[in-house]
C-alpha cells in the first residue's frame, strides 16, 4: 500500500537530501540515498570537474523518518566576491570616447 501525504517533497535548487537506505539488499549499498539539484551557475568549475562544498542538518520527515537534508555552500569572502565583480565590469568603458 502506497502512503499519501499531504504535500509531495520537491527539492529546490543548490538543495537535496540522502535518505538512510531501510534494508540493503546488498553489502555494497550505499547506507545512503538521494539526490541534490544543482545550478552549476553558482558554483566555480572550469568545465571538467566540479567541487561542491555542502552543508548537512539531520532531520526528521513528517512520517518519522531520519534524514539528512542537504545544500550547496555557494558563500564567498566578501574580499573575493570584489575582486569577481571588478573582473566582470573591467573593460565596460573601453568603448567610451571620452
Amino acid at each position: 500500500m502506497e502512503k499519501k501525504y499531504a504535500t509531495k517533497f520537491e527539492t529546490k535548487i543548490n538543495t537535496g537530501s540522502l535518505h538512510v537506505t531501510k534494508a540493503k539488499t546488498n553489502p555494497k549499498s550505499p547506507d545512503y540515498f538521494g539526490e541534490i539539484l544543482i545550478d552549476l551557475n553558482s558554483i566555480e568549475h572550469d568545465g571538467n570537474t566540479v567541487k561542491v562544498k555542502l552543508g548537512g542538518w539531520k532531520s526528521k520527515s513528517a512520517s518519522g523518518y531520519g534524514y539528512l537534508s542537504l545544500i550547496v555552500d555557494t558563500w564567498k569572502p566578501d574580499f573575493i566576491k570584489k575582486e569577481q565583480s571588478a573582473e566582470t565590469h573591467s573593460g565596460l568603458d573601453d568603448d567610451v570616447p571620452f
